[in-house]
């Protein structure tokens, strides 16, 4: 099942540049902060995620969601139709652990896909200016107000029901995984977008004759960004298509 079928050969030597390191960060430390990190960076340097944390990550919160969702229903007393409404949320806990062994599966299968997309956004970036900083900031603003909607959203709740235990702990924690994810990969297909941007702009306004080793350079950029768009797809598909990680599992 965990058997890669990587096409990317990565190097030991998957070092990044200052400017990409600074795009990178935010990610990395958001990511790990709740668990779901794709890769390492340590010197500079970008490598694949651990594989035996995200299985014990897994294992853990699955075994919680499990034994807090039994204590939730062995506690609740007999009320009409307590048997369908035990079933639906058996159901419910079915797919909540469905989704984050996908997940799982998702940081480590694509661990290297998104290294080399990052590896991919270097070289174009070598290439093109865009403005880091900026591209920087509005990432770090996109998880702040994640995070303050998730927190928000929570309030409500435990406002609301006046109540809060494992069980909702367990659940949350895989919404806001999700949540995070999400803003990461539009961050990335922002920054992408930036690119080819930046790249159909220079050659619009290209107004003299160059040597033919700058139009060799513009069409290699141009290679570089579709092929990160593919990358992207890649590292993604498998984030929002069920049938995909399953076939993706399976085959």
């Amino acid at each position: 099942m965990f058997q890669s079928k990587r096409s990317v050969i990565l190097l030991t030597t998957n070092k990044l540049d200052e400017d990409i390191l600074r795009i990178v960060r935010p990610f990395n430390v958001v990511l790990t902060a709740i668990a779901s990190s794709k890769f390492k960076i340590k010197n500079r340097h970008i490598t694949p995620c651990v594989k035996t944390f995200h299985l014990l990550i897994c294992f853990s919160i699955i075994a919680l969601k499990l034994w807090s969702s039994f204590m939730f229903v062995v506690g609740r007393g007999d009320f009409k139709h307590k048997k369908i409404v035990d079933n639906f949320f058996c159901l419910t806990v079915f797919f909540y652990c469905v989704n984050y062994t996908l997940l799982t599966y998702n940081n480590i299968m694509h661990s290297c896909h998104n290294i080399s997309l990052f590896m991919k956004i270097q070289d174009i970036n070598r290439n093109i200016n865009i403005s880091v900083q900026s591209y920087v900031v509005w990432t770090w603003i996109s998880f702040l107000i994640t995070l303050i909607l998730f927190i928000s959203d929570i309030s409500w709740f435990l406002l609301k029901s006046g109540i809060v235990g494992t069980v909702h702990v367990s659940e949350n924690i895989l919404v806001f995984q999700f949540d995070i994810n999400f803003v990461y990969g539009i961050r990335l297909v922002t920054l992408l977008v930036m690119y080819l941007k930046e790249w159909a702009r220079s050659i619009i306004i290209m107004t003299e004759e160059r040597p033919n080793e700058y139009f060799v350079r513009k069409l290699e950029t141009y290679v570089n960004i579709l092929e990160a768009f593919k990358l992207f797809t890649i590292c993604f598909k498998a984030m929002v298509s069920w049938f995909y990680k399953l076939d993706e599992m399976l085959s």
